[in-house]
């Protein structure tokens, strides 16, 4: 890790319906995906969810994944999962926490962020949000969406991160932490802070 790095963090007092934590199983997993069993998600194509990768969540155990991941819902089967952006398999025994909507979150606003042409500049997509737009002081979370709206999704095999664009744009983006050009079609759940 290197110094001088900053995270936002979102602390959330217990588990709850709402916040949970999520381990891939062997039943639950396929392919680079490991599906989400919860009448809080299931055949609810329309929410947003954060995760986060735990690696020893209550500090027991420990399940590594070097992968970037997202979330995807599957129309098929009715459930929302949490996948490899690169394709990997999903390894057994990892950890992710999960946060459904933004009702947990203490006045977090939840959108979706999809990039297009209008507002791609290299490695990063700007966000366009009455709640970060000229305010340097809010907090975004983002976590990758394949496929909102069941229209067709591309993959963004980075791990991504946000910052302020000062000067001529005052706004927030999102992007990619090895600098990889930001593809067209990608989509991020974001929760919002104003701050």
């Amino acid at each position: 890790m290197s110094t001088d790095s900053s995270f936002n963090i979102l602390v959330v007092p217990a588990a709850s319906s709402s916040v949970f934590v999520d381990i891939s199983a062997s039943l639950s997993d396929s392919g680079d995906s490991t599906f989400i069993d919860s009448s809080l998600t299931n055949g609810k194509p329309s929410i947003q969810l954060q995760v986060t990768q735990n690696w020893n969540p209550g500090g027991v155990g420990g399940g590594f994944n070097a992968h970037a991941v997202g979330v995807w819902y599957d129309s098929a089967r009715g459930e929302w999962a949490i996948f490899d952006e690169d394709g990997s398999a999903m390894a057994t025994g990892l950890s992710f926490n999960v946060m459904v909507g933004a009702d947990p979150s203490n006045g977090g606003k939840g959108v979706v962020l999809k990039t297009k042409a209008s507002n791609v500049d290299g490695d990063h997509t700007f966000i366009s949000n009455a709640r970060t737009t000229g305010n340097p002081n809010n907090v975004v979370f983002a976590t990758q969406n394949w496929d909102p709206g069941d229209v067709g999704g591309i993959s963004n095999n980075q791990s991504v991160g946000v910052f302020y664009a000062g000067g001529g744009t005052s706004q927030e983006a999102v992007f990619n932490e090895s600098a990889a050009a930001m593809p067209n079609h990608a989509a991020f759940n974001l929760l919002i802070f104003s701050s």
